[in-house]
């Protein structure tokens, strides 16, 4: 891999994967459709000569295809918060597709817990002529991973608040830093082999949210 794209960079993983990428020497265009966010990557990585930022929205396809020249692979993260759009993702996601069709890149997304309440499955990512696989996350927690149900309770902790129970407490999940997130993910993205399949990634273990937030408020 010698240059990938980073569809909404601007989000707490895709600025997180841009670092990988950068780290591991890869060429990076950012696409996001805030400025401020892109000015942000700009200023993080000023040292770096391999970051292009593009300002876009990331259901066009015009756009998407200019940003996309020349690149071997484009990244895009979903469902990753609670608060994404579903019909923005599924814009997204098939114009993402079309570009991967015509550019001849690879498509890799990262797929959190978050899936829409109807139940919809996201748009069928299989890409003729190319390669591509998806990659299911369980929820996201570190620097810039805001909007989770973690995130929440955590801040709340941290502020002295009361925490309101969004989900069962004593039901045990998995959570995953986001470092090692997009770590795995270009890793996979980095395998020949990996792709054309499905992938599940896991954290350190099942926790409830009772026993983290009891964690959480012993070190507060």
């Amino acid at each position: 891999m010698l240059k990938a794209m980073v569809v909404r960079a601007g989000s707490g993983w895709g600025r997180a994967l841009v670092k990988q990428l950068i780290g591991a020497n890869i060429e990076v265009v950012a696409y996001s459709g805030s400025q401020r966010k892109l000015e942000s990557l700009q200023e993080a990585f000023s040292c770096s000569s391999l970051l292009r930022t593009v300002r876009g929205d990331a259901g066009n396809r015009t756009d998407l295809l200019a940003a996309a020249e020349g690149v071997d692979v484009i990244f895009c993260g979903i469902y990753l918060t609670y608060d994404d759009n579903p019909e923005k993702v599924r814009r997204m996601l098939e114009a993402v597709r079309s570009i991967a069709v015509v550019s001849g890149a690879k498509m890799v997304t990262l797929e959190g817990i978050y899936l829409p309440v109807d139940g919809r499955e996201p748009v069928n990512l299989n890409v003729p002529g190319t390669t591509s696989m998806r990659i299911f996350s369980p929820e996201l927690y570190g620097e810039g991973a805001f909007n989770t149900i973690i995130h929440y309770a955590l801040r709340k902790i941290a502020q002295a608040k009361p925490v309101k129970q969004l989900i069962d407490p004593s039901v045990r999940r998995d959570y995953l830093y986001v470092d090692d997130a997009t770590r795995y993910v270009l890793e996979l993205a980095s395998m020949e082999t990996a792709y054309s399949s499905d992938w599940r990634l896991r954290g350190s273990g099942l926790i409830s949210q009772a026993e983290l937030l009891d964690l959480a408020g012993s070190v507060v």
